[in-house]
């Protein structure tokens, strides 16, 4: 039917296609979605760890970093994400350390898994930082795993959080309005 030439170009244009990502993967998005984003010394906020799976899932793990000299963690609770299945689930809070929060975990215990984006976990913090400033929270050994035990591939994103200046006040005041303020006061 096809010569040997012809065959061993439709060879190369389908390895080509292969190798230049034509059937690309999807992966699992684990997000920092924190709130409020911009908050005061001594104010607490929280940071859901959420994730969209896209496969069914049954167990996962994350370590956080941060910035010991601006914030603290106050402490971890289980999110929905696997409660959700209805059975039972195994959760370790993890272990907090100066700039480090390690070893948060979870499982769905028996056989059961879920595909539904939620919350893994809750993280509180509180800012410790006096002055204004920006400090990133960024999670690392990030694992999903299938019901097999399998990790599943993962996209990461990470969270900045802005730090003001105690009793500072921000506003949405516009460069024009300031300008009518100060030309209203001088007639």
């Amino acid at each position: 039917m096809f010569s040997g030439n012809r065959k061993l170009w439709l060879a190369f244009i389908l390895a080509l296609f292969i190798s230049l990502g034509t059937f690309t993967a999807s992966a699992s998005s684990v997000t920092l979605n924190v709130s409020p984003q911009v908050i005061s010394a001594g104010e607490s906020f929280t940071v859901d760890v959420f994730v969209e799976p896209d496969v069914a899932i049954a167990g996962m793990q994350f370590n956080l970093e941060f910035d010991e000299t601006k914030v603290h963690v106050d402490g971890v609770t289980e999110g929905n994400l696997f409660t959700q299945s209805g059975m039972r689930t195994f959760f370790n809070n993890g272990l907090v350390e100066p700039g480090l929060l390690s070893n948060v975990y979870g499982t769905i215990l028996g056989a059961s898994n879920v595909s539904t984006p939620a919350a893994f976990a809750t993280i509180t913090m509180v800012v410790d930082e006096q002055d204004r400033a920006t400090s990133t929270l960024n999670l690392t050994n990030v694992i999903i795993s299938d019901p097999n035990g399998h990790a599943v591939e993962v996209e990461v994103t990470n969270a900045i959080i802005e730090i003001k200046k105690d009793k500072e006040v921000f506003s949405e005041t516009s460069s024009w309005d300031i300008i009518r303020a100060a030309l209203a006061s001088w007639i």
